[in-house]
């Protein structure tokens, strides 16, 4: 798959299925679009791949049974509806995501250098430590709520299986119930973290026809405070 055809199946995706093309890998794309055949992988394996990235992306579980339900009418209903629920209730019980060289998905990659998932996840590369967070006297720059939101998004990469300062793709509701910040307060810090270089952030949207997950990335080195802070809770 070249990256046109990479680009034109994640765009599929998101108008059949309402997904956010700037979220969904283009090789799940692919098989969520085109319903890939394979001797050694079932519907099972396909379905279970599905459920795991819209999980990762921060679909919640409702909207992956949707989505896997029309997929599945779309394949000939090969999967019963329990068994359907079965995987959907495994892929979100746990952490587990597909790497990029996975056999299942591996046919389906556009190259490493064309996919924009790939270069976006391994993008921010560099040595830090968590502690300069505290070093660098960040607890008396920003008010206690930042301060756990910050900390709620390093724990959103632990969930995600990401590195410090990767790409964190999430529905507002995932971000609020791992942060404890309330979904009302999300922008306004969310966008305060960014102006003082901790972050870097895009608003998803949840509109139906524009559904996209919100994408979050830390700096990576921990910046210092910048030249002018005020050593006060913002």
């Amino acid at each position: 798959m070249d990256d046109l055809e990479a680009l034109e199946v994640q765009r599929a995706a998101n108008s059949k299925f309402s997904i956010s093309y700037k979220s969904i890998k283009p090789c799940v794309a692919y098989v969520l679009v085109r319903n890939p055949k394979n001797k050694i992988f079932s519907p099972n394996h396909y379905a279970y791949l599905i459920a795991t990235e819209l999980r990762s992306i921060g679909e919640e579980r409702d909207r992956a049974t949707m989505v896997l339900r029309a997929w599945n009418s779309g394949n000939g209903q090969s999967l019963r509806l329990n068994e359907l629920n079965g995987i959907i209730g495994r892929a979100y019980s746990t952490d587990y995501r597909y790497g990029c060289n996975h056999p299942m998905v591996v046919e389906h990659c556009p190259g490493k250098e064309d996919c924009n998932y790939y270069g976006r996840l391994f993008a921010r590369k560099g040595r830090h430590r968590e502690s300069d967070f505290y070093k660098y006297g960040w607890q008396k720059v920003l008010s206690p709520t930042r301060i756990a939101l910050y900390h709620g998004i390093k724990e959103l990469e632990r969930l995600q299986r990401l590195g410090a300062g990767q790409l964190i793709v999430a529905s507002y509701d995932v971000i609020s119930r791992r942060t404890g910040v309330a979904g009302s307060h999300l922008t306004g810090n969310l966008t305060r973290l960014e102006q003082v270089g901790l972050i870097w952030w895009r608003k998803g949207q949840p509109y139906r026809w524009r559904h996209e997950a919100t994408e979050i990335r830390r700096a990576i080195p921990i910046p210092r405070p910048k030249n002018g802070a005020k050593m006060r809770s913002l």
